[in-house]
């Protein structure tokens, strides 16, 4: 690896561990003027030196010196500019997915296990409106077109789609993906503990969206969002998971409900937001959405003293966004009984320390 490229990983962990130069001499022991020659490539580190800053970092000091790999096939929007301390999240996001799918694909072959075929390779969408897209999506994953999807991320797998759950970092970066040319296609959605269950659900949904209907914009570089392309993947994402015919049964079964009690309801059944639930009520109803939002809060806070703000979600679900469906888990489980990965490997992938990794090959064994 080029020594630039040494300069480049420790640069990226500084910004992400908002490091200065100062700060990182301080804890490393080292002069400012060697990290200065490392981060401009400079000069060749000793072994002692770059030890010293894996450990001021707390970085593997493999993590210091190994070429990342990186996505050439995905798509990454944000609604602005990102700090640097973004991009080095940023950054640090696409090696973790593209190392991820590496890994991925390696459990696949020396297992020889066969990677699912993607269900919609090909497909053609065009002319279509986004409920009628949800609709055909629906059926070639076999769902009954009123049966609320209970395990999106299963639901994703089953049609060929890799999935990953990481915490991003960022905060107003719900999720990500990678198409065919990386391994995938692929989702990967954030669970920062601030981000509620069901916001993540429809994350999933929307970024599902993007891989139907935007092919075109998984272009490798990182850009603003397209207003145009987020409300298709959002429209997508609401009838993907209340598709109208259901939706339109339950309002009515609930039509002798109060408003907050009928959205509350919906809300559960379906595993969505309340505000996915006002927008598709005042959409088929022709309501002004603004209206019908501000009346909602004033019900709810004369109700329960709380006035919505923060994100909160009412009615939350409880469980962590998780799915039944683990594929990637399971290969290492296989590779690991197989004898062709190791505890630390198995680790690795998993992201889980030694005591973590016994741990959870005692439960295999049981």
């Amino acid at each position: 690896m080029a020594m630039n490229d040494i300069g480049i990983n420790v640069r990226r962990y500084m910004k992400l561990k908002d490091y200065s130069i100062v700060r990182l001499a301080e804890d490393s022991g080292l002069g400012s003027a060697t990290l200065s020659n490392l981060l401009n490539g400079k000069g060749s580190p000793s072994a002692r030196t770059l030890l010293s800053i894996s450990k001021a970092l707390d970085v593997p000091i493999q993590d210091l010196v190994s070429e990342p790999p990186m996505l050439t096939d995905f798509r990454f929007r944000t609604n602005k500019a990102l700090t640097a301390r973004e991009k080095a999240a940023k950054d640090q996001l696409i090696i973790d997915c593209a190392k991820w799918l590496k890994d991925y694909r390696f459990l696949e072959n020396i297992t020889g296990t066969e990677g699912r075929k993607y269900r919609f390779d090909g497909a053609d969408f065009s002319g279509l409106s986004c409920e009628e897209i949800a609709e055909s999506v629906r059926k070639e994953l076999n769902i009954n077109e009123v049966e609320p999807i209970n395990d999106i991320m299963a639901t994703i797998e089953s049609a060929g789609i890799k999935v990953r759950t990481v915490p991003f970092g960022l905060r107003q970066t719900f999720g990500v993906s990678s198409g065919k040319a990386d391994g995938g296609p692929a989702v990967f959605i954030n669970v920062s503990n601030e981000i509620t269950t069901e916001r993540q659900i429809f994350t999933a949904a929307h970024e599902l969206g993007h891989l139907l209907l935007h092919q075109n914009s998984y272009s490798g570089e990182a850009g603003l969002e397209i207003r145009e392309e987020e409300q298709e993947a959002n429209e997508f994402a609401s009838y993907l998971l209340m598709p109208q015919k259901a939706f339109e049964e339950k309002w009515d079964e609930y039509s002798g409900y109060s408003l907050v009690d009928a959205v509350l309801l919906t809300k559960q059944y379906f595993n969505v937001s309340y505000m996915t639930v006002l927008h598709r009520y005042a959409g088929t109803h022709g309501k002004d959405g603004n209206d019908l939002y501000r009346r909602f809060c004033t019900l709810y806070k004369e109700r329960y003293n709380h006035d919505l703000a923060n994100h909160y979600e009412p009615n939350a679900i409880s469980s962590p966004l998780v799915s039944r469906e683990d594929r990637f888990s399971r290969l290492v489980r296989k590779a690991f009984e197989m004898g062709e990965i190791s505890t630390s490997k198995a680790a690795e992938m998993l992201g889980l320390d030694i005591y973590g990794i016994r741990g959870l090959i005692a439960e295999w064994q049981i």
